[in-house]
């Protein structure tokens, strides 16, 4: 939202310049102005007001919706995370260079800026980490060529199955007949483009929408909004969660904060808070590359269900007042559950009074919750999903769709799939198709 909010300030600005000197009719139709005050503090700490003119085309920089991490960002699941990683590792599909550089994000949680400037000679000289002997650690900061956000010194915590990886690339044909072209002193640079320059964060910025575009298109539908700093959310995450396991949050703050090279505490305190009020269930690991795995499915105490695994249907990273009713699509596994009040479905479910699982129903429910997952974390706006997810409940509840007698629709149910999740967006956008 900030970088489209920033565009088009941008674009209006420049179109004013343009009136100014008469390069486009001062008649000519473009937006219409309004004054706006804005409210702000001096430094003495006296309230201040600033008129200011804006217009009618501007786009707000609306907050993101739910918890999230640094710079707005959200990590991703492990299965995403999995899946991600076997598309890249396909030389047709990502170059050697940004799969690797993805590996190292998710299990280092190195900004992009430092994992572009690694340096051969900080990988030989990498020393076992003496907490974890399985565990490198390469020193990065001021004074060892290796960048770092706001010039913090510390360790790259590397996991040794990466750091062979590494090692091996290092010493590859490929990266070697790169070396060749650098000029004098590049060679030095674990990543070189393929004119033998050093990699740089915006070439992996634009090879990340390149990515974007075909992973899309291969069917990973969570890389539509994929950002490549989510590599570091997504390791944090995990971190956090192995130290607050065996240590005291106080001491789990400080070597996460350590790790991930945060300046401040109140930034790594983010993670804490995030944790806290997505409450996803406890990650055990016992090395880096034994990846975190969130329960996205999980059986509930009920014999009704049997033996069936229910994927989590809930959206635990939007935050919820006290009197609002937390969306669940679980309800709609069930007959009848779509027209059940929403503050009791729960409740009926674990009674039984909703009657035995619809098990033909969780692929299509689980397409839908993944529609409405990938639309919050791309930023979209609360009610807009709350009209979404009510006029789903909507269709479930229309009486064909919600007799027993039409379950083998279910079982196949991409083209339902894609007609409620549709209904329900045009629905949303104040357009329902009927």
């Amino acid at each position: 939202p900030s970088t489209t909010t920033a565009r088009m300030r941008a674009v209006i600005q420049f179109y004013r310049h343009c009136q100014i000197y008469n390069f486009v009719s001062r008649d000519a139709p473009k937006w219409l102005d309004r004054s706006v005050i804005v409210s702000y503090f001096d430094s003495a700490g006296f309230e201040r007001t600033l008129l200011r003119l804006s217009a009618d085309i501007a786009i707000p920089n609306r907050t993101r919706l739910g918890y999230t991490l640094e710079d707005g960002l959200l990590p991703i699941t492990a299965e995403y995370q999995n899946q991600l990683l076997r598309f890249t590792s396909e030389r047709e599909n990502c170059s050697e260079e940004l799969h690797l550089l993805l590996m190292a994000g998710f299990f280092t949680g190195g900004r992009i800026g430092t994992l572009t400037t690694l340096r051969i000679e900080s990988i030989e000289h990498a020393t076992p980490a003496p907490e974890e002997p399985s565990m490198w650690l390469v020193p990065v900061g001021p004074g060892t060529g290796i960048s770092t956000k706001l010039d913090v010194s510390g360790n790259l915590y590397i996991p040794n199955e990466l750091m062979k990886l590494l090692k091996s690339y290092a010493y590859s044909p490929r990266r070697l007949k790169r070396q060749e072209k650098a000029a004098k002193g590049d060679g030095q640079f674990l990543f070189l483009n393929r004119f033998g320059k050093p990699y740089k964060p915006s070439a992996a910025t634009r090879a990340m929408v390149d990515l974007r575009r075909s992973a899309t298109r291969a069917g990973l539908k969570f890389m539509k909004d994929f950002h490549f700093h989510q590599t570091r959310a997504t390791f944090g995450t995990w971190l956090i969660t192995i130290a607050l396991s065996v240590t005291s949050v106080k001491s789990a703050i400080e070597f996460v904060r350590r790790a991930m090279h945060h300046k401040h505490e109140s930034t790594t305190m983010r993670y804490i808070i995030f944790l806290e009020h997505t409450q996803r269930p406890r990650l055990r690991s016992q090395t880096p590359f034994q990846r975190h795995s969130w329960a996205t499915q999980t059986a509930w105490e009920n014999p009704l269900m049997h033996e069936v695994n229910i994927p989590d249907l809930t959206f635990q990273m939007v935050e919820f007042g006290k009197a609002s009713t937390p969306w669940d699509l679980r309800p709609l596994l069930y007959k009848g559950g779509a027209r059940a009040p929403a503050q009791k479905a729960v409740s009926l479910i674990d009674s039984g009074a909703l009657g035995p699982l619809l098990v033909e129903r969780i692929d299509l429910v689980q397409r839908i919750h993944e529609e409405i997952t990938t639309s919050i974390v791309g930023g979209g706006s609360w009610n807009t999903t709350e009209v979404q997810i009510q006029y789903i409940r909507y269709f479930f509840g229309y009486p064909p769709m919600s007799s027993s007698t039409t379950a083998p629709c279910w079982k196949f149910s991409i083209n339902v799939h894609k007609l409620c999740w549709k209904w329900a967006t045009s629905a949303a956008l104040g357009k329902p198709s009927y």
